[in-house]
């Protein structure tokens, strides 16, 4: 599958926002997601982050996919400290901290250290994700849930993010705005990652008529041109950096507003066996690349 020809894009009706003539090489503003250069811990992707000359990071609160996290920044206080003075010393931000899943046995209680965590470290958002696709969940029950995290996060002066994509039940844009609305919160905010805009066939007419106050963030990355065998794959392991793939970056980002954060997330672009600096510095430089080669856009 592929999407956004140009003839696609014509006929979806999109109208762009801004021009990408307004970007320039300085990635200060952008955040660098943690998946792919998390596996030295939180510090040190802070450390490598800064020294690349991003702005901020996102951090593993929960995990997305059931796994017991090593670097628990939810129980651990000490490396809970060290990541806030670190932050503190070498000027980042803690850009969103990931992830909840909604789950019908989901225990909301236990969310609670994760809004903490979130508003310590001065975190914009938490990611949301759906329940895995097939699992028969209930639309009706998830929305609500949904608004029930929203109203805890708000307590703490945290966003929830929603982040659709094609193997989850949220796995459309449309699907994610509607339990936005559903839920009536005003911190409840969609993420546009790039690779699900491209692999769900999003509209970029829908794209473009999203206020700034709605969407989290764009998450930036790149796909070849073949549909892979597995989406959740692609996503954590087979993403490729800006430009380098077919997905329509500049039309996307010239269809959202320029207030929105932008959030690198590469996993699969980098060697994991390299050291996290050097996986970052890689990203980095890809990254500036592609802003480069868009401002004539």
């Amino acid at each position: 599958m592929q999407c956004w020809s140009r003839a696609a894009r014509m006929a979806d009706g999109y109208r762009p926002s801004r021009r990408c003539s307004d970007m320039d090489a300085d990635i200060s503003k952008i955040s660098l997601a943690q998946l792919g250069f998390y596996d030295a811990g939180p510090v040190a992707l802070i450390s490598a982050a800064a020294e690349a000359g991003f702005g901020a990071v996102s951090l593993l609160g929960r995990s997305g996919i059931g796994k017991r996290l090593e670097h628990d920044l939810v129980s651990d206080r000490d490396l809970r400290a060290q990541v806030r003075e670190h932050a503190l010393q070498t000027g980042m931000r803690i850009s969103d901290i990931e992830t909840i899943v909604l789950d019908p046995d989901l225990d909301l209680a236990a969310l609670d250290p994760l809004f903490d965590l979130a508003a310590d470290l001065g975190a914009r958002h938490i990611s949301c994700i759906g329940p895995r696709l097939g699992s028969g969940s209930d639309p009706a029950a998830l929305a609500a849930q949904f608004a029930a995290i929203c109203t805890k996060a708000a307590s703490t002066g945290v966003d929830i993010g929603v982040e659709f994509m094609g193997f989850r039940e949220i796995g459309t844009l449309e699907q994610a705005l509607l339990l936005i609305e559903r839920s009536g919160a005003s911190n409840a905010k969609v993420i546009l990652d790039c690779l699900h805009l491209h692999r769900t066939g999003a509209s970029l007419q829908v794209v473009a008529s999203l206020d700034a106050e709605r969407i989290a963030c764009v998450q930036l990355s790149d796909a070849p041109v073949a549909y892979p065998r597995d989406l959740m794959v692609e996503a954590r392991a087979g993403r490729m950096h800006p430009g380098t793939g077919t997905i329509a970056l500049s039309e996307i980002l010239a269809c959202v507003p320029p207030s929105v954060p932008l959030v690198l997330e590469v996993p699969g672009a980098v060697r994991a066996e390299d050291a996290v600096a050097t996986r970052t510095a890689e990203a980095a430089l890809h990254l500036r690349a592609f802003l480069t080669a868009i401002a004539t856009y």
